[in-house]
This record gives structure tokens, sequence and C-alpha cells, in this order.
């Protein structure tokens, strides 16, 4: 299960970071100013709206996943703060010349 969230994380993050020329068959793709955001909001509406009824509907009947999926997504802010609380410090340090200790990250999420 946990493959299969892994991945579809790192495909939806791929599908946004990377520009449309990067991605595979990227060459013939409009330019940015040519896309219409309102339909892309409405569509990204749209589609959040579904997982989250598809969520409630799991979560009725598999409570135990929904508590897992929660735990999981919480470990995954908590990471990120801390990586953005690290990389803070990092730049602060650098600025000011001054040296922080900072805890890693990864050690704060094994724990």
């Amino acid at each position: 299960m946990g493959f299969i969230f892994r991945t579809i994380f790192w495909l939806s993050a791929a599908a946004v970071i990377l520009p449309p020329g990067s991605r595979i068959g990227g060459e013939n793709l409009a330019e940015y100013r040519q896309i219409d955001i309102e339909h892309e909001l409405r569509s990204a509406a749209f589609s959040a709206w579904t997982l989250a009824w598809s969520a409630s509907d799991t979560c009725g009947d598999n409570p135990d996943l929904c508590r897992s999926v929660v735990a999981l997504w919480n470990t995954g802010v908590e990471t990120i703060a801390a990586i953005s609380e690290q990389e803070s410090a990092a730049w602060r340090e650098a600025s000011s010349g001054q040296k922080t200790s900072v805890t890693s990250p990864r050690s704060r999420a094994e724990n």
C-alpha cells in the first residue's frame, strides 16, 4: 500500500513541478499564456472534490486505512516543517555568519 501512495505522490509532484516541455511528448504543448487558467482551476477543484468524496466512502468501509493515511500525512507535514525550519536556520546562519545547532529532519522523522 505504501508503494502505491509513494508512486502517486511522486507522479503528481512530477506533473506539477516539471514544465510541460520537459515532460514526455512535451514539445507540442501550448505555452503557459495560452492555457485557460479558469478551466484548469475548475478541473483541479472537481478532482479534489471527487478525491474527498471517494475518501469519505473508503473511510466508512475501512477506518483503519484512514487512520494510517492520517498518520502518514501528519508525518509528512511534520517532516516538511522540520526541513523548512532547518533550511531557514541555514539561511539565517549563512546571512549572519553565526553558527546554529539544527537537528536533522530525517532524525526527527525517524523518531
